[in-house]
């Protein structure tokens, strides 16, 4: 995915940060789309019976800042816990 990143091509990604817990790893990918506009993809990917099994959602640049707000409180409550 490195060369996404340096190339700067609609619809690629430009940044991506892997975070890999147990059997499961999570991608934070920063993409810009054919019109230019960023927006973050969120994917899950797991370990099933079968394979592996993926999910994705994606945060666009109005939704960030509210998105993490929402995220903070939930880890402070888990640490809370």
């Amino acid at each position: 995915m490195a060369a996404d990143v340096h190339n700067g091509e609609a619809g690629k990604a430009i940044f991506s940060e892997q975070v890999r817990a147990g059997g499961r790893t999570y991608f934070f990918d920063v993409r810009e789309s054919k019109n230019r506009r960023r927006y973050l993809v969120i994917t899950e990917t797991r370990k099933t019976g079968t394979g592996r099994q993926r999910a994705s959602i994606l945060v666009f640049p109005d939704d960030v800042e509210a998105f993490g707000q929402a995220l903070r409180k939930a880890e402070g409550r888990l640490q809370n816990a």
